[in-house]
């Protein structure tokens, strides 16, 4: 009996009955997906002529390397068809593309490692190895000794399978309910950089596994070429629903990526306020202000007492970057002043915000050339810069972090050309 195996130890090993005939080879082992070490419920056996058979587990009596054995007649316990749901692991592993997601790479499958234990046999680990591949070409005991007389370790390299999330199968439940699992856990960052490294019918297979709301973060974390890509694959109200999720600057971004009919279809499935929203930040040249900033701002009346604007700010619940700094305005919208959370919450509830509030704003127009924005922003060391019109009503919002991309572009690079939305 053996305790740990590659599959590819056990392919091909002959299949004998209890009335000691050879009825065939084994040819695959089958498992259901779903526990982080899923367990193989029988063999693929192939027999003479080529006829496929398969045996459970159960009927099993011994279990080795140069043979195996059955407890009863073949014809007794061969079944003519696989269970249900299974997934064969020489078919539809071996040679796949896998995402190790621990490592957060694409790697592919030359191997597979099994345990035996208390009569059951569950998948271990994946060989993404040399070794693995040594092993399946059947070299590897020269290279073992090859290794040994050159003093030096054969390189080994096995996943857990609980780290492991198949792509390649064939099987669309494989593609998508195991990412669903594993995947959706991951940092979008991290998504990101396996996603990089995936064919576009890959890419569009994860997208399917995810929420909107990590699928949009995710994108944000990626190249324009592969947003673009991605959001041209995908049928307009998924992607609608994506674009949902994101800011009206980001959206604005990815769109303006896409050619024009595609684009104007997405925006077709929002509602009519984010769609207003992001076609008039497409309308800004992407290298002004304008095109940098994001119409995702709070403005408080200048009439509100401390604790109205306290109230307000629990009702909205802004996102954090929201609330860098609190601008003021007047009845037309016209940017008057600016406070700190520290000014608001240190003052009496009954004063009025105008009494506290700090007239002088650093500001920008919509036009103005990105750089003297993120100059601006670097020199008065500021986390946020509001942006205005020429009757300085606030229009806007540019964050550091989107400076940041303008003044390193190589950390994040936009591409988006100013289009004509009319």
């Amino acid at each position: 009996m053996i305790r740990e195996f590659f599959l590819t130890e056990i392919l091909g090993t002959p299949v004998i009955d209890k009335t000691d005939t050879e009825v065939g080879r084994v040819s695959d082992l089958l498992m259901i997906s779903g526990e982080p070490f899923p367990k193989v419920l029988s063999l693929e056996i192939k027999g003479w002529g080529g006829r496929r058979s398969y045996v459970d587990l159960a009927d099993l009596h011994i279990f080795s390397r140069r043979f195996i054995s059955l407890s009863s007649a073949f014809r007794e316990t061969r079944s003519e068809s696989p269970p249900d749901e299974t997934i064969f692991l020489a078919r539809d592993l071996m040679d796949k593309q896998i995402v190790d997601t621990e490592g957060c790479k694409v790697v592919r499958v030359n191997d597979l490692k099994m345990t035996r234990i208390a009569g059951e046999i569950r998948l271990l680990a994946a060989d993404t190895g040399v070794s693995g591949l040594l092993r399946r070409l059947g070299l590897e005991r020269l290279a073992a000794a090859l290794a040994r007389l050159l003093k030096k370790q054969l390189p080994e390299h096995l996943i857990p399978w609980s780290f492991v999330a198949p792509l390649s199968t064939g099987l669309s439940r494989v593609k998508l309910t195991i990412p669903r699992d594993k995947l959706a856990n991951l940092h979008p960052a991290d998504i990101a950089e396996i996603v990089s490294q995936l064919s576009p019918q890959e890419r569009v297979a994860i997208i399917g596994a995810l929420s909107d709301s990590v699928a949009a973060e995710m994108l944000s974390e990626v190249e324009p070429e592969i947003q673009a890509s991605i959001m041209e694959s995908l049928d307009a109200e998924r992607a609608s629903h994506i674009i949902e999720e994101m800011s009206p600057d980001d959206a604005a971004d990815f769109l303006g990526e896409l050619p024009q009919e595609k684009a104007r279809e997405i925006l077709s499935g929002l509602d009519s306020e984010d769609a207003e929203d992001i076609e008039e930040l497409l309308e800004y040249d992407d290298q002004t202000a304008g095109g940098l900033m994001t119409t995702e701002i709070i403005a408080f009346s200048q009439n509100l007492t401390v604790e109205q604007t306290i109230e307000k700010l629990r009702e909205l619940e802004p996102e954090a970057e929201m609330i860098y700094y609190l601008y003021v305005v007047d009845e037309e919208e016209h940017l008057v002043g600016v406070l700190s959370l520290r000014d608001l919450i240190v003052a009496r509830p009954q004063e009025a915000i105008s009494n506290i509030t700090r007239q002088k704003v650093y500001s920008v127009k919509a036009d103005a050339p990105v750089r003297s924005v993120a100059d601006k922003i670097a020199r008065y060391n500021l986390l946020a810069l509001p942006v205005v019109d020429e009757e300085n009503r606030l229009l806007g919002l540019i964050t550091v972090d989107d400076a940041i991309d303008v003044i390193y572009p190589q950390e994040r690079e936009r591409k988006r050309v100013p289009r004509a939305w009319g």
